[in-house]
């Protein structure tokens, strides 16, 4: 009995108090690492300072706009990592959208982006199976997309809910297609 009121505060503990998510000691991880902290930081000159030395190429006041409408993004996780790509999830501090983000680097002193993306599915709104993979960079990759979002752990934190067949039918969820449906509803009417 006492071992299983042990574990079970533990576990509330953990969910109550989640886990920083770790980032990896790489080309593409520092970047990501310095995105996140020029970006959340909301100070035109960090930002500045992260785009002429990362993002050359990006305008620093459009990065501030879109830090103005998001308020920031909290790192879900990371989903798949080399040393110059990285894939991982984030949410707006703003609102509820979660987002799948990639990033690419070319090697170099420092690192230098090659191609950023940033695609979420907000509230409400659905995407196919074969949008997130094209999303991702691997269109091929529907089945995987399915299987990922089948096994989910973090039901509404990451939305895979939102994920629906090319047809737009429901189908396969962790949690059951009448859940599914009763998310997506609600999410419509708010």
């Amino acid at each position: 009995m006492l071992l299983k009121s042990v574990t079970f505060v533990l576990l509330a503990v953990s969910f109550a108090f989640p886990q920083s998510v770790t980032i990896p000691d790489t080309p593409s991880g520092h970047t990501l690492r310095a995105w996140l902290e020029a970006f959340n930081s909301a100070d035109p000159a960090r930002i500045q300072a992260y785009v002429s030395k990362y993002e050359p190429m990006q305008q620093a006041n459009q990065m501030m706009e879109f830090r103005q409408q998001t308020g920031g993004f909290q790192l879900l996780s990371i989903d798949k990592s080399d040393r110059l790509h990285i894939d991982f999830r984030v949410k707006e501090e703003a609102s509820p959208t979660n987002a799948v983000g990639s990033l690419e680097v070319k090697d170099a002193d420092p690192a230098v982006v090659v191609s950023f993306s940033l695609r979420a599915i907000p509230a409400g709104g659905t995407a196919t199976y074969a949008d997130v993979a094209e999303r991702i960079g691997a269109p091929r990759a529907v089945r995987a997309v399915a299987q990922a979002c089948a096994a989910n752990p973090l039901a509404v934190a990451i939305p895979c809910h939102r994920v629906v067949r090319q047809d737009g039918a429901l189908s396969g969820y962790r949690w059951g297609v009448a859940r599914k449906r009763l998310l997506l509803e609600r999410e419509a009417a708010s």
